[in-house]
């Protein structure tokens, strides 16, 4: 069996061993080398039963063998997880808004990289209403990015602006002129202009769906967004809320309102990560 002693010479409280049916033990205090001979007679609740004294016979305490108890911290809880959840739910309904109007969308960050530098590079193919490729037909979008068919009615404009932009036709037989409004990406693309030579006018542009895969991606954006909202409205699985809104970051939205919102998020799930509970296992430290 185990017992606590008290040293008499420091004070300090210790562990020894001995037998079962030992009456005394013999042993030295680890703290200041003191030789102690401690009478084994009575527990301290023999004492206490009894209505004995307490005295240095009673300062035996049998103990059980140590164990080790891990308690979970109790943390406060905080508005933290809610605030990101709604940040979250904002940043959808901005997605999905934006996948509708993919136009106003995409001009912010097309701004951005124009101001930096970015341009594209457009083929313009430009057929009459009866589908004959129209020569010597000028064609630009802006003063950098002009250029006239050649005999196939091909004609391509270098260093084009993004974002929504006029492409302006003017044929040099008759001087008649027309301008569209056209949507330009990064890269290069290709658009076939239906012009009329007698009218004038454009009949028609057959636009690239460089827009509809935007829209698809935001689309997708916004539907895994979804799961970190519903992950930090609950304060269940971190890793999910956490993943879920750093990939929300790249919604963008209009004026980047997207991206900033999911940064503020994202902060705020990693200062309340201590208040979700990972499924079954219990809270996540």
């Amino acid at each position: 069996m185990k017992g606590r002693i008290r040293c008499p010479h420091c004070s300090k409280y210790f562990t020894a061993n001995a037998r079962n049916d030992s009456t005394k033990v013999t042993t030295t205090c680890p703290n200041c080398g003191y030789k102690i001979t401690v009478t084994i007679k009575k527990t301290n609740q023999d004492c206490k039963d009894q209505s004995l004294e307490p005295s240095e016979e009673c300062d035996w305490e049998e103990r059980g063998e140590p164990r080790k108890t891990i308690l979970t911290s109790i943390q406060p809880r905080t508005d933290k997880p809610m605030i990101a959840a709604i940040l979250l739910l904002i940043i959808i309904i901005i997605g999905f808004t934006s996948a509708v109007f993919p136009e106003a969308y995409l001009q912010t960050p097309l701004d951005v990289l124009s101001v930096s530098g970015t341009q594209a590079q457009i083929t313009v193919i430009i057929r009459d209403q009866n589908g004959i490729p129209l020569e010597n037909v000028s064609v630009w979008v802006n003063p950098n990015a002009k250029s006239t068919t050649n005999g196939s009615g091909y004609a391509t404009l270098e260093n084009s602006s993004l974002g929504k932009q006029q492409i302006h036709v003017t044929s040099t037989i008759d001087g008649s002129f027309e301008a569209e409004d056209i949507f330009i990406l990064p890269g290069h693309m290709t658009t076939n202009i239906t012009f009329s030579i007698d009218s004038g006018a454009i009949i028609s542009i057959d636009h690239p769906s460089n827009l509809l895969w935007s829209s698809l991606v935001v689309i997708i954006l916004s539907i895994v967004s979804i799961f970190g909202f519903i992950a930090s409205w609950k304060r269940q699985h971190f890793d999910v809320a956490l993943v879920c809104t750093i990939i929300s970051i790249f919604t963008i939205g209009f004026y980047f309102i997207g991206s900033v919102l999911g940064f503020i998020a994202l902060v705020l799930l990693l200062k309340s990560k201590e208040e979700f509970n990972d499924g079954k296992k219990g809270k996540s430290f």
